[in-house]
């Protein structure tokens, strides 16, 4: 997503340019393409050739770390890197 802005209103909160951004039904998506029924055709066989698997049981962090600190890095330089980090976005 922020890849594909070209900029944020503020920088620690992200706006979207359109009310569009959530899943649509199978209806309104059939609705949309309506002049184009093979996109759906397509879209469905797509899906069914992919093979993947989630773990949404297990939390995955990044990890910063900056080069040397290792393991010595305590969690509020940890939090100071991320927020200086974050901020340069």
């Amino acid at each position: 997503m922020a890849i594909q802005k070209s900029g944020f209103q503020t920088p620690k909160r992200q706006t979207l340019a359109s009310h569009e951004h959530y899943f649509k039904t199978s209806a309104q998506m059939e609705a949309l393409f309506a002049d184009l029924p093979e996109a759906i055709h397509n879209t469905a066989k797509i899906a069914e050739s992919c093979n993947i698997a989630i773990d949404f049981k297990t939390k995955h962090y990044p990890v910063y770390l900056p080069e040397g600190l290792g393991e010595s890095y305590t969690k509020e330089e940890q939090v100071q890197a991320v927020e200086k980090f974050s901020g340069a976005l």
